[in-house]
């Protein structure tokens, strides 16, 4: 065997040995599913209501937990997020608290069910984009967050209620959208993470 053909062999074991050692620094578990963490919790609120925790941290590809609400005495899917760090045991807020109505929200997911229905979950980021028709409970719902005149709330459920056609809603961006707001509008949303002029121009930017 010539020096040539040696010194190319060597070249792609060496090549082989690197790829391995960069896999396994990069992904300590080896050539495993890469879980680190796995495991259950739960929710008890104050209005007697329970929820299931599940989560399951991953190092591999990227450091993640994925987070599953569950409707504990149900058994049922809820919702689910990611986060990019270890697991933390989610806080609950309770937004709506009626005889027909009840809404929570978990770590940036709504919790909700309506006439003593079964409980409900969507992402507040993903509610512009749920279907009409298979989500006449969250229009309820939205209606009642976007009552409560906080922005946060007009600005994550105000393209849904439009697909919904809802009058209320198209009032309300068709005022914002000429730099039309209340007293009342702008004295509760003092700190809200969203400007007069950031509502504005998203109210701009759905009439368009």
């Amino acid at each position: 065997m010539n020096r040539k053909v040696v010194t190319i062999i060597l070249s792609i074991t060496l090549l082989i040995i690197g790829g391995i050692i960069l896999v396994e620094r990069l992904n300590p578990s080896g050539f495993s599913n890469g879980i680190v963490a796995k495991g259950e919790d739960s929710i008890k609120t104050s209005l007697g209501d329970e929820f299931l925790i599940k989560y399951e941290t991953r190092n591999f590809p990227d450091y993640e937990t994925t987070v599953t609400i569950m409707d504990a005495p149900l058994k049922k899917y809820l919702c689910s997020y990611l986060k990019e760090y270890d697991y933390e045991k989610p806080k609950y807020l309770i937004h709506i608290d009626s005889p027909t109505l009840r809404c929570y929200e978990i770590e940036h997911s709504l919790i909700y069910k309506v006439n003593f229905g079964q409980f409900k979950g969507v992402s507040v980021g993903s509610i512009e984009n749920e279907k009409i028709e298979d989500n006449t409970d969250l229009i309820v719902i939205s209606k009642e967050l976007v009552g409560k005149k906080e922005w946060r709330w007009v600005k994550a459920c105000a393209k849904f209620l439009l697909k919904s056609g809802d009058d209320d809603i198209r009032k309300i961006i068709g005022r914002y959208a000429l730099d039309q707001f209340t007293q009342e509008e702008l004295d509760l949303n003092k700190t809200s993470i969203y400007k007069k002029a950031d509502m504005q121009i998203f109210a701009k930017k759905v009439v368009e």
